[in-house]
């Protein structure tokens, strides 16, 4: 697990969330992912107390994600392959009306979306990119996923890191609109769609891989994350369907409740010869195979019920 402090970061546990993971990103012209979080915790402290607290908290819940580079490699290890059936299906795109499911779905389709790019399917991740962007326009964001963005895509797709960073771009951007107009409800909406879906694809890929020990690992972790997505949904009691979601949220929560993760003190030596610094730190995971299979079929009910919300 990265710490706050590493590089700048780019969307990956099938969140770009949007929401695969987060991990570092190269620079570019424009504003990167890291910096558009520091914008956005900033501009909440100037606001109030409650905005800044939440800004924060949707921060936590990215920097408890794992690397891209880790990401990658461990696909590249288990052997883990594309499947078309883990994604949400895109025949279902015009039956979601309401905002909630709108909301929703977005950030589920751009988890697909970064899932699809990852393995360079561009037939597929051009598709869900239609999807998030039509979802976006009846949103009332403008411009999330705009010819620009859509091109650069395009043209990126098999660059995880670029890639990534595109999309965690994109995202930040929506979010920065949705706070300035005060709808940070949808924005927590769309984390809360690509966290779950995430979630879904990284359990489905374990479960299908046989090398899989290392995926195992990485789905306990995101306990963490889910421990700071629900004290961000936590944050709007009135909200109904905020309400709703945190209860689907809390089920998930409730699976991870026997997991444990538990990390060693950490150890600084250094080689005068070289003249380099090296930091230990080992983390030891405790998810039985019977966690597990809860896990998966508890989240398989979330991730279809959030699906079903039209």
């Amino acid at each position: 697990m990265k710490n706050a402090g590493n590089g700048c970061l780019t969307v990956r546990f099938l969140i770009a969330s949007m929401l695969l993971y987060f991990a570092a990103c190269k620079p570019s012209s424009e504003k990167t992912a890291q910096e558009l979080i520091g914008q956005n915790v900033g501009a909440g402290s100037g606001d109030s107390a409650e905005i800044h607290s939440r800004t924060k908290k949707m921060r936590s819940v990215f920097y408890t994600m794992p690397s891209a580079l880790e990401v990658t490699q461990l696909l590249k290890e288990s052997g883990a392959k594309y499947s078309v059936n883990y994604p949400s299906d895109p025949q279902n795109l015009d039956k979601y009306t309401s905002t909630k499911g709108q909301a929703i779905n977005l950030g589920i389709y751009a988890s697909d979306l970064s899932y699809a790019g990852i393995y360079n399917q561009k037939e597929d991740a051009m598709l869900y990119l239609k999807c998030a962007g039509k979802l976006s326009a009846e949103l009332g964001i403008p411009d999330a996923f705009d010819k620009g963005t859509i091109a650069r895509i395009e043209s990126n797709m098999g660059n995880e890191d670029s890639l990534l960073d595109i999309i965690t771009t994109a995202y930040w951007n929506t979010d920065s609109y949705l706070k300035n107009n005060d709808r940070q409800q949808v924005s927590a909406l769309i984390v809360a769609g690509g966290w779950v879906e995430g979630l879904f694809i990284a359990i489905q890929m374990a479960n299908h891989s046989n090398n899989n020990q290392a995926l195992i690992n990485r789905v306990a972790e995101q306990k963490l994350s889910l421990d700071n997505l629900v004290g961000l949904i936590s944050t709007y009691p009135a909200d109904e369907a905020l309400k709703s979601t945190l209860a689907q949220l809390k089920k998930i929560q409730d699976a991870y409740a026997g997991v444990t993760i538990e990390e060693s003190k950490t150890e600084v030596s250094t080689d005068g010869a070289t003249n380099t610094t090296t930091i230990k730190g080992n983390e030891t995971v405790r998810l039985t195979p019977e966690q597990m299979k809860n896990l998966t079929a508890v989240t398989d009910s979330v991730r279809t019920h959030f699906t079903l919300i039209y």
